[in-house]
């Protein structure tokens, strides 16, 4: 290590190189191609230290490099073998789950795609992405979705931007089959069917939007290069909710507070232009957000008619309101028909929801009502006696209730990004699919918006989410989530208090467990109506064998709830709330199930003075297990477990095991801020008051510590073993420290910049600047390491307004850098805002995970043979293909076993495919004998998150099982 400290000034910029300078070719020399000119920034030059070192530097105006054209600063520029594949998983919209007509599958609509899951074992079958991501704010998203009247295997899909699309589920084909309506925005859109030229069609009912005139227009897509349409009716108000019953003969729409009830006159036409229905309004009590329509043909003597009739259908309609009543119209289109007789009946009224009713349902008999919202909790009314049945404490508020084709089953969309599917004679789950659970920007308004109400939602993303990758098993990632989308968009700061383990191989959550006191079984709310705040859990890290977890979490009252304690005085309220906020330091033991986690110990205040000091960061020990923090107060403080004792015993738990308790063991002051708090504010900053992050060595020998004020951040070299400060480093951050990594002999330290600090060398390899930004713009950015590739990562956040706020329309842009140069080796916008990046555990690469629920795998290399062919190649759905796989697996499965218990016996079976029986024909059956160790190159090749798809190593295994006489494997 040198002992020299290193001067620099604030602010880094470029040094040049002494040509006479021996160690200059031991550096990469940077490329003065035209690439390098049109990506990297020119550099300013000043006087090098002592040794001449070249510090390199790129700056930026909006961007981690200068933009390559004026018009856009985020051109991809991708120089070596570095790509990010397509985004996994997102956010459920707000719209119906779909029961298949045999209902062994359910289709789900995510905001930028269709995914189907098999109702058996709640697997995915299936994702068939649509192109609706956009780059900016008010990226089109998905509204709607049906299935087609005329073919079960088809299923229609709109786009808010007014695409519609014709996919056929089974084989995932059709995201090529678009149109586009004739207005620029969809609010809803549901099928029909109708006779058109003698021939059963399709026909999509969509309620658009075009220079603020909503149209309830009908669609003949038979050809969708030029679709037909017909005008059905212009309203001035926008029409929210459209449904039909019986193939399109009846439509009900609500907008706002009207309902409107459609008969269709003739069912069979030439054309779409002859499509017409008999239209009523009703004026609701309330605003309708939800709705449902029963459809049955009425008991009467009379003959069948061979034509529609709409006084022979029996039409019932419940709609749910924003103030949380349900009406029920018994045999609506009737009364509505001889309205001018005998007016309306008064609608049954029925209400116990508290806020809006988010969705509302018939049962299959028409005896039940099934309705849910945001109190968690499932409904079921029982109409001929008003008596009332709930199923509590589901995960999160309820947003769709879909009843099946038979009734057996009902499926229930919750908040918390899942849907499950409930049999109707135990109503237990019998299928459960969930996405990533962290927060993100709503695509829609909740429907408890509609009204207004005291509490504010969060309008943005303003803290980064925690998340960290179990070294025990790299294909699982453990995040801190909220209980719903709903809870988690409460206060100043996401409300975060829950940890989800997911699994990124079948990208499924394992579990959902508190890390902080809850409020489990429902969304308690203040006397006033604001919603009572939970604690957040901001900080996860694993030690380096994965056994035990570390986590932070903080809260302190709101200041609303301590105004009149302060007098109204800003600055005495938030004072106030400091003094009384509450942070714990928690350590986990990883169970043996490995999917839950056990408190071991909890710190109160880890960091304080007179008050809980705020933690800034934790990291693990690279080979014991201790961890280390670095709080406001400025200490480090290294965190080890001992056994317990009573009474001078070692304390065991129930299952004989010892008990561990966690303290803290030594403690290491760094110096006193060098500006006050007055001082800062007095140059026009209002970031808080100090920053710190640490970062360990590999061997575990030196602890890395960046503390300080504002662009007075010092770098700490201290050694673990006597807690002596060894040397330290100045004037490398600018601004408020973020991240501190250490990379081969690097510290890669971001702030407002980047900066690569080369310790062996003493000297500063390079830096970039990032550009002026608000500070939660720096709170947004990220770093991470990926020691294997010898890169890190860094994502930058990006507003698309001028207000300071990533709220909806903030992106990120993402670069992979070495260590030789500031030209990045990969630079991509991703059309949300990146909440977490994360090193890939035990492979080469990184994982982002968005504003949108999405994984995106940042991965090195660009292996065509990953390329999945189609799922529908396998022919899973064909049960004569399946028993054939079946008992062919049965049969290699055999020989593999056996070739397993013959292994080292005979050296000529050392590990090729070889021939049973030589005298075979090439075309008859033969066993290949195939050594496990071949086998396991297929499948431990990369975590979970990085390997091809299933069907790809399907057809591996079947080549190392399917050679002809002679082949090699």
């Amino acid at each position: 290590m040198a002992s020299s400290r290193a001067q620099a000034s604030p602010g880094i910029e470029k040094r040049k190189r002494d040509r006479a300078d021996p160690d200059a070719s031991s550096y990469k020399k940077r490329r003065q191609g035209k690439v390098e000119k049109e990506a990297v920034a020119g550099a300013t030059s000043r006087k090098g230290n002592a040794d001449g070192a070249d510090n390199q530097v790129s700056t930026s105006q909006g961007g981690i490099v200068e933009s390559r054209s004026k018009g856009d600063i985020f051109n991809e520029a991708s120089l070596h073998n570095w790509r990010i594949s397509e985004p996994m998983g997102g956010r459920m919209s707000d719209v119906d789950p779909i029961f298949s007509a045999d209902e062994k599958f359910l289709l789900v609509t995510f905001d930028t795609s269709l995914q189907v899951y098999s109702a058996a074992d709640s697997l995915l079958v299936r994702r068939i992405a649509l192109p609706v991501v956009g780059a900016n704010n008010g990226a089109p998203y998905l509204v709607a979705s049906a299935l087609s009247q005329t073919s079960p295997n088809l299923v229609w899909l709109a786009a808010s931007d007014g695409r519609i699309w014709r996919i056929d589920w089974t084989k995932g084909t059709g995201a090529q089959d678009c149109f586009r309506t004739k207005a620029g925005v969809i609010h809803d859109m549901t099928v029909g069917a109708a006779t058109l030229n003698k021939t059963l069609t399709d026909v999509l009912i969509v309620s658009e939007s075009l220079k603020g005139t909503t149209k309830l227009v009908a669609y003949d897509p038979t050809n969708l290069s030029n679709p037909q349409s017909h005008v059905l009716q212009n309203d001035s108000d926008k029409v929210n909710i459209v449904r039909t019953a019986a193939g399109g003969l009846i439509l009900v729409a609500a907008a706002a507070n009207t309902l409107v009830v459609g008969a269709l006159k003739q069912s069979s036409m030439q054309s779409i232009q002859d499509l017409q229905y008999d239209f009523f309004s009703v004026n609701a009590v309330d605003d309708i957000c939800a709705l449902s329509i029963r459809h049955s043909p009425k008991r009467s003597g009379s003959r069948k008619k061979t034509s529609f009739d709409p006084s022979e259908s029996l039409v019932d309609v419940a709609v749910g309101c924003v103030r949380g009543a349900i009406y029920v119209y018994s045999d609506l289109l009737s009364q509505l028909q001889n309205a001018s007789k005998k007016g309306l009946d008064a609608p049954r009224k029925q209400h116990w929801h508290r806020k809006a009713v988010h969705s509302v349902a018939w049962s299959k008999d028409g005896n039940y009502l099934i309705s849910g919202g945001s109190e968690s909790v499932l409904v079921l009314w029982q109409l001929d006696t008003g008596k009332l049945d709930f199923l509590p404490h589901l995960a999160a508020s309820i947003e769709n209730i879909v009843v099946s084709p038979s009734g057996s089953s009902y499926a229930v969309h919750l908040d918390d990004n899942s849907t499950m599917v409930l049999s109707t004679a135990e109503m237990k789950p019998t299928t459960y699919v969930s996405g990533l659970q962290s927060i993100v920007f709503e695509a829609k308004k909740s429907k408890d918006d509609l009204v207004a109400r005291v509490s504010e939602n969060l309008n943005e993303i303003n803290a980064p989410l925690a998340a960290t990758i179990d070294p025990r098993d790299p294909s699982q990632m453990l995040i801190c989530v909220g209980s719903s989308q709903q809870a988690s968009r409460v206060g100043s700061l996401p409300v975060t208090p829950f940890l989800q383990r997911f699994d990124l191989g079948s990208f499924q959550s394992l579990s959902k467990q508190p890390l902080t006191r809850t409020n489990l079984t429902q969304l308690y709310t203040a006397p006033q109506g604001h919603p009572i705040i939970e604690p957040r859990a901001c900080q996860l890290a694993f030690s380096y064998d994965g056994n035990w977890l570390a986590t932070v979490d903080e809260w302190e009252p709101p200041e609303r709830d301590v105004a009149a304690l302060t007098e109204g005085s800003a600055a005495a309220a938030e004072e106030y709330t400091r003094e009384r906020r509450e942070i714990y330091l928690k350590f986990w033991k990883s169970k043996e199930d490995g999917t839950t986690m056990e408190l071991s110990s909890r710190i109160n205040g880890p960091h304080s003075t007179r008050q809980a000091e705020e933690v800034f960061d934790i990291t693990a020990d690279s080979v014991s297990t201790k961890f280390a923090t670095i709080g406001e107060d400025g200490q480090v403080k290294v965190w080890a477990p001992h056994l317990r004792e009573r009474d001078g015993l070692a304390a065991t738990s129930s299952a004989g095991e010892s008990l561990v308790s966690w303290s803290c063991v030594r403690t290491i002051a760094l110096g006193e801020s060098v500006k006050t708090q007055e001082d800062l504010v007095s140059e026009g900053h209002t970031t808080s008051r100090t920053s710190g992050a640490l970062t360990y060595s590999e061997d575990g020998s030196i602890l890395f510590v960046a503390y300080g004020s504002y662009n007075e951040v010092v770098i700490y070299i201290i050694d673990t073993e006597t807690g002596e400060v060894r040397n330290s480093l100045h004037d490398v951050c600018k601004g408020a420290v973020k991240s501190l990594q250490l990379l081969n002999s690097c510290l890669i330290v971001l702030s407002e910049d980047l900066a690569v600090y080369d310790l062996v060398a003493d000297e500063l390899r390079y830096g970039v600047q990032l550009g002026d930004r608000s500070l939660t713009a720096v709170t947004m950015t990220h770093l991470a390491v990926d020691r294997k590739s010898q890169s890190f990562a860094v994502a930058l956040p990006f507003l698309k307004a001028t207000n300071g706020k990533l709220s909806r329309g903030a992106f990120s842009e993402i670069a992979i850098f070495d260590l030789e140069e500031s030209q990045p080796q990969l630079m991509k916008k991703l059309p949300h805002l990146v909440t977490a990046l994360l090193p890939a555990v035990g492979s080469s690469g990184f994982i982002a995970v968005d504003s949108a629920a999405q994984l995106w795998p940042i991965v090195e290399g660009t292996d065509s043979s990953n390329i999945a062919r189609p799922l529908a190649d396998l022919k899973l759905d064909d049960e004569s293909s399946v028993e054939e796989t079946a008992e062919q697996g049965k049969q290699a499965e055999a020989v593999i076993l056996d070739g397993a218990e013959d292994e080292g016996s005979d050296d000529e079976q050392s590990g090729d495919a070889m021939d049973v029986d030589d005298d075979a024909d090439g075309d008859d059956a033969y066993a290949a004998v195939v050594a496990p160790q071949r086998l396991a190159e297929i499948f431990d090749a990369a975590p979970a998150f990085a390997m091809p798809p299933i069907e790809d190593t399907f057809y591996k295994v079947v080549g190392l099982l399917s050679q002809n006489k002679g082949g090699a494997s």
